[in-house]
């Protein structure tokens, strides 16, 4: 069915957008605790931001594969 191949590829294209929002925000989020002097927290905290959106991301890749699953069944 259409519809699902339509929801199917917008959560394929969410999971990427969200991949790319994840290295940005990481990257600025440690430049800028590395270059903080008053910080108490060391940088290697920033990588923390991975976990919920490494989260969002499998669940857009599961979302995929599953309308992607119903639309080859109907």
């Amino acid at each position: 069915m259409k519809k699902y191949n339509n929801l199917s590829n917008i959560f394929l294209v969410l999971a990427v957008i969200l991949s790319d929002v994840m290295c940005a925000a990481t990257a600025y989020s440690y430049r800028g605790l590395e270059l903080c002097h008053e910080c108490s927290a060391p940088a290697s905290t920033a990588l923390l931001l991975l976990i919920p959106y490494s989260a969002a991301i499998v669940l857009c890749i599961a979302l995929s594969c599953f309308f992607r699953r119903r639309a080859n069944k109907g």
